[in-house]
């Protein structure tokens, strides 16, 4: 408790006798420029990560896809799909890509402007837990449930 960040950035305050709660809906910060809205899937969400500029939100959810939003209107950019339960996504450090980390034994790298998926990173011997991208966003690190980190050479998708 207290130690994660809220979508202000502000950290909640820990406190012995009381849980703390969310100010506004999963996945949208409370904000006087939106109203607050729910993501809508009967199944849980494993991720979300914030675009480098604040502007947009990505979730990765066990309906087996990544969904992006415009975090102050609230609404839908696109779908990033997966063949199973997408576990970790994290936007590159200049907002142009996403990563996202799936059951599936993949990862997979998208446009962060259209959600056009660019490749399928496959290598895992198990589910595929996290990702994130190298601070230049030339590599992408995957964790797995192998046992294994593995590094990926994506500078060549990435810097055109």
């Amino acid at each position: 408790p207290g130690t994660g960040a809220s979508a202000s950035g502000a950290r909640p305050r820990a406190s012995s006798t009381s849980s703390s709660r969310a100010t506004a809906a999963v996945g949208f910060p409370a904000s006087p420029r939106a109203s607050a809205r729910k993501r809508r899937t009967s199944l849980g969400i494993y991720s979300v990560a914030f675009s480098p500029d604040g502007s947009r939100l990505v979730s990765g959810s066990e309906d087996a896809t990544a969904r992006c939003y415009d975090v102050w209107t609230g609404a839908p950019l696109f779908v990033l799909a997966h063949d199973r339960t997408v576990r970790c996504c994290a936007f590159s450090d200049d907002g142009a890509w996403i990563v996202s980390a799936s059951y599936d034994a993949t990862a997979r790298i998208y446009n962060g402007a259209t959600g056009e998926e660019e490749t399928k990173l496959r290598g895992h011997a198990e589910k595929v837990l996290c990702c994130t991208f190298s601070r230049d966003g030339e590599t992408v690190f995957t964790g797995s449930r192998d046992g294994t980190v593995r590094t990926w050479d994506v500078g060549h998708i990435t810097k055109y």
